[in-house]
């Protein structure tokens, strides 16, 4: 369950490069996930902030947090 905090949005161009390399993001810090993750992905653990914000890049799009 995300908490009331605004998600982060990102760039177009930096979730292109996250889907060749199965990547993710952190909804609540912006950082990269540490670790490849599924293109569906929802609520990884962060490593930057160890929260549970860590979306796939895909599932970003479809969250439209990608500008």
């Amino acid at each position: 369950m995300m908490d009331a905090a605004t998600p982060i949005r990102f760039a177009l161009a930096e979730i292109e490069v996250a889907m060749l390399e199965d990547g993710g993001f952190c909804i609540f810090c912006g950082e990269p996930s540490d670790n490849p993750v599924e293109p569906d992905a929802r609520g990884y653990r962060c490593g930057a902030c160890a929260r549970h914000g860590v979306y796939g890049a895909e599932e970003l799009l479809l969250m439209d947090l990608v500008d």
